[in-house]
């Protein structure tokens, strides 16, 4: 930061309503250190935002920029009172805010964010990489294009340095792209708040064809996989009431018992429990086919 000058200023400002015109006094601290020798106290008069007088500690007394302020400027210098107090800012008023700017501030550095992103093609010209820098501090940065690598100069440009109205800036660079086969685009940073420097990787986004191509993949997918849940839930739920149908055989010859037989059919689940033998005297009677009477042949006795 010693190689540039910053400043802070106090403005008192007087409005003469009478004619319209403005009057007012601009005070600030030129500094690229906290040493006194490297601090100028500067005190600007100004009329009809014209400024017609100052002070500056480096040339020690008034001096004036209009017919007025040389008039001005002539009678302040002979007041050694004067003098002396305006001499006095330069430590008395500068040198206290330097020093709490350096403590509270300045000394401060703040990471910075970085997001790559392109601009397609316009007509003939190629499309554009972009590597935007946020929100850091101090202001001194550098940025650079790695191609597979290796630094990159030609067709880059950069926006300069501009503040974010918090003490934070942002710059852009742009660099001109024409995609190939294998190739690796890198954005470098440099800057007083890394330890090295921050590479970050261009991965260039899919067209517009294969992004549909893949959000219909995955919903045919999807589809499926909650028409299967569907049939397995239907299928685990339900269930299907057995018929059961019940008849008695006779063995032929008369030799053996009669037979009781149960049928259970179009049931679901394939599960069923165990079934008791029913050997009521009067479920038999209702089962069973009637004796048959016997025959009398006729002109028998």
């Amino acid at each position: 930061m010693d190689s540039s000058f910053l400043c802070f200023s106090l403005f008192f400002i007087i409005l003469c309503r009478a004619d319209g015109y403005e009057y007012y006094t601009s005070s600030r601290c030129l500094f690229n250190s906290s040493e006194l020798r490297d601090i100028e106290y500067i005190r600007s008069y100004y009329y009809n935002m014209i400024e017609y007088v100052r002070f500056d500690s480096s040339v020690g007394k008034f001096v004036g920029y209009t017919e007025y302020g040389v008039k001005e400027a002539e009678q302040w210098n002979k007041d050694p009172g004067q003098l002396a107090a305006m001499r006095a800012q330069k430590e008395t008023y500068c040198q206290q805010n330097v020093d709490f700017w350096y403590q509270s501030v300045l000394t401060n550095s703040v990471k910075p964010s970085v997001r790559l992103h392109s601009i397609p093609p316009v007509d003939l010209r190629p499309a554009i990489l972009v590597c935007s820098v946020y929100n850091f501090y101090p202001k001194e940065i550098k940025v650079s294009w790695l191609r597979n690598g290796q630094e990159v100069s030609p067709d880059i440009t950069s926006s300069v340095e501009f503040a974010n109205a918090d003490w934070l800036y942002q710059t852009h660079s742009y660099m001109e792209y024409t995609p190939r086969s294998g190739e690796k685009i890198s954005c470098m940073v440099e800057h007083s708040s890394l330890k090295e420097p921050l590479v970050t990787d261009w991965v260039p986004s899919m067209s517009e064809s294969k992004k549909l191509m893949i959000v219909g993949a995955f919903g045919l997918l999807l589809g499926l996989v909650f028409f299967l849940a569907g049939v397995i839930y239907t299928r685990m739920c339900s269930r299907v009431k057995p018929r059961i149908s019940v008849h008695a055989t006779t063995p032929p010859g008369g030799h053996h018992p009669a037979m009781l037989l149960y049928k259970v059919y179009d049931f679901y689940t394939k599960k069923v429990a165990s079934a008791k033998a029913i050997a009521a005297p009067d479920l038999l009677e209702k089962t069973l086919p009637d004796e048959p009477e016997p025959r009398t042949d006729a002109g028998s006795q």
